[in-house]
């Protein structure tokens, strides 16, 4: 039983765009149902002695139900994978990945957290998409601070993405890694290369690529949403900085993948002294604490 209800939806097949195309999409409370539908039937079939009838009419509804969500969220598939063509992947396969991460969605979304399900789903598209390109794209090497620099902008485009349903603007992105414009768009245009997982990351390395894919990779999509939804808290939180004392904090702290950086680094990085990087690190950590006093 545990294969059946495993199976692809037959709409995920490649070639069967059309059905995308023409599907409807679910209101808020159809899409509640359907996900309750699916947690009731589930918890039939594990409560069943055996394999029987009783067994194959529940497993014939819960993919009736979750076909009906592969074919209502089956645009955004399409919409997600189409951002990655010309990466290594025809767009009839970026589409058969991107649904095996949709299905893999369905199975693991706990609609009782109230999370959206489209933010759900867009990570575990995006996540199956970069895991297929990773695994059979063009090998490509670049040198190992390149390769940090792009999978720092790909893992915060990504975490964007799921906090707020578009990508983000160069200047957005510029402003979170503490970067210049131009320094984002040569990384971005650098990222769309497709680096091959078992190349060492630079000469007289013995660490690949995938080291640094591994915890992304392995992560429980479950434990992304709680993530998202913290960030998500703290994002909001840095809207009362300045730009300078954002971009301290980010990089005091190692927020959004960056790494935990000292009074003097950033001072470098943004051109002041180390006693300026204190004294904005100092008002924007009392800014934050005026800002959680105010929301209690």
């Amino acid at each position: 039983m545990k294969d059946s209800l495993g199976t692809l939806s037959p709409v995920s097949q490649k070639g069967a765009f059309w059905e995308f195309k023409d599907a409807k999409a679910l209101s808020a409370e159809d899409e509640a149902a359907l996900f309750n539908e699916l947690e009731r039937y589930k918890k039939e079939l594990k409560r069943l002695p055996h394999a029987g009838r009783k067994a194959l009419d529940i497993l014939e509804n819960i993919r009736n139900r979750q076909n009906r969500l592969v074919l209502a969220f089956g645009k955004m598939v399409m919409a997600i994978a189409g951002k990655y063509r010309g990466q290594g992947l025809d767009f009839d396969d970026l589409v058969q990945e991107g649904c095996i991460g949709l299905n893999k969605a369905i199975g693991k979304f706990d609609h009782t957290l109230g999370t959206r399900f489209s933010t759900y789903a867009g990570y575990c598209v995006k996540s199956a998409i970069n895991s297929a390109l990773a695994d059979r794209g063009r090998a490509v090497r670049l040198p190992a601070y390149k390769v940090k620099e792009c999978n720092q902008v790909r893992k915060l485009s990504n975490q964007f993405y799921q906090e707020n349903g578009m990508e983000p603007q160069v200047e957005e992105l510029a402003s979170m890694l503490g970067w210049e414009s131009e320094k984002v768009r040569s990384v971005r245009k650098a990222g769309q290369e497709i680096l091959s997982l078992n190349a060492p990351k630079d000469a007289g390395m013995d660490q690949t690529l995938e080291d640094t894919f591994i915890d992304d990779r392995g992560k429980d999509p479950a434990d992304f949403v709680i993530e998202a939804q913290l960030k998500e808290k703290v994002r909001d939180s840095l809207q009362v900085l300045t730009k300078r004392q954002k971009a301290v904090v980010i990089y005091r702290f190692g927020l959004w993948n960056s790494e935990e950086h000292t009074l003097k680094e950033i001072g470098k990085r943004l051109n002041i002294s180390s006693e300026a990087v204190h004294q904005l690190e100092a008002r924007a950590l009392n800014r934050l604490e005026g800002n959680l006093n105010d929301c209690a």
